[in-house]
């Protein structure tokens, strides 16, 4: 679906636009999404539609609608609507809850929820923002080129940009979903598959409600010239709902062994050369301090590999971390039980940034055992 077809149905549907209309003041609860009709039918945003509209014909508009946008979300046009929202000078106030029930009681919506008041008029770069009530005054919603929903990591999270200037981010070894074909993108199509003796691949899916499983099937069911026999990573693209933050899911991340495979429903990081750097890669994805550069730019239920981009990626054979041009930082991976002290050191946080941390996350069930959470 293009997204005039799109945008025709979301807000115009049974109205025709008039260029003599204009309003003084538009106020709006709008849909906040409708489903697609792909091949895999999904939800997509169309409530920023409803936003582009009022600004053609509104002086000030008042709106509440998920703040997944901010961060991410499906939809035709989202991306260049983030881009210019963000950045925009004509937001008066702008108030973020990252539990939408604090403002609809019976309304579990995630991500959050965001309300606002727009101004044409506005000209001054000041916006009145507040976190969860917490208020902070910004030129922007957005002064950096990542949103940071919570601004008490804020300061941490420029020490993370600064390393990002020099350093990949983990992001870049993520392949994105469905990278191993469409004969075993979900659970009915890896079930409908024979199982095959003697050349083959372990393929990792999801049943619902019950876990992890996994099938031997032929290697010719996964897309042509994808390397198999190779170390990695596999994590969920659901995430976990901890504390008003999204965080990857504990209890499906695990190794992937050389000739196995997975469904759309896991992100595959890495291609490694050994068990013992995916092993490094694993427990460093689990630290608190991955696990919460995640969260603070992760708005929904379902990541994809842009989730990790905050995170700066990490040489996982000999642990050496690119500080900036004239410096490196090497991460003692036989050490795990310290790899959060270790980090708070070569990112030089504060002992309120290390006790915001602590508070702010729910500890992995298993972080050390590499197999533990499978």
């Amino acid at each position: 679906m293009d997204q005039k077809t799109l945008e025709t149905q979301a807000i115009v549907e049974k109205h025709e636009k008039s260029e003599s209309q204009s309003f003084s003041f538009t106020v709006s609860n709008p849909p906040y999404q409708k489903m697609d009709n792909g091949p895999n039918p999904a939800s997509v945003a169309i409530y920023h539609h409803y936003m582009n509209m009022a600004k053609e014909y509104s002086d000030k508009i008042s709106m509440i609608y998920p703040t997944r946008w901010v961060q991410g979300g499906r939809g035709s046009g989202i991306a260049q609507f983030r881009s210019n929202e963000l950045k925009s000078t004509k937001y008066s106030s702008y108030y973020d809850y990252s539990n939408s029930m604090d403002i609809f009681p019976e309304v579990d919506i995630k991500g959050g929820i965001n309300l606002f008041l727009w101004n044409r008029e506005k000209t001054k770069p000041i916006v009145k923002c507040f976190y969860n009530g917490k208020p902070i005054i910004k030129a922007s919603i957005s002064e950096k080129e990542i949103y940071v929903r919570d601004p008490g990591f804020s300061s941490m999270v420029d020490k993370v940009l600064t390393v990002l200037k020099t350093s990949k981010s983990l992001s870049e070894i993520i392949e994105p979903r469905g990278f191993y074909g469409e004969k075993i993108s979900n659970k009915s199509r890896i079930e409908a598959l024979p199982e095959e003796i003697l050349n083959k691949v372990k393929a990792y899916y999801v049943i619902k409600g019950k876990g992890v499983y996994s099938r031997n099937l032929s290697i010719d069911n996964v897309r042509n010239n994808v390397i198999v026999n190779d170390w990695k990573v596999f994590a969920s693209k659901t995430t976990s709902l901890q504390l008003n933050k999204t965080y990857p899911r504990t209890d499906r991340i695990f190794i992937g062994e050389p000739d196995s495979v997975s469904s759309d429903s896991f992100l595959k990081i890495g291609s490694f050369n050994s068990e013992a750097e995916a092993i490094n890669c694993l427990r460093y994805i689990k630290t608190e301090f991955c696990s919460m550069l995640f969260a603070l730019i992760t708005p929904a239920q379902n990541s994809t590999k842009s989730n990790y981009k905050l995170i700066p990626n990490v040489d996982f054979k000999t642990g050496e971390i690119k500080i900036n041009n004239n410096e490196t930082a090497f991460i003692d991976f036989g050490r795990p039980e310290t790899l959060d002290n270790q980090l708070a050191e070569i990112f030089n946080l504060t002992e309120k940034e290390k006790q915001l941390l602590k508070s702010d996350i729910k500890p992995w069930r298993n972080r050390i055992d590499p197999l533990g959470d499978k």
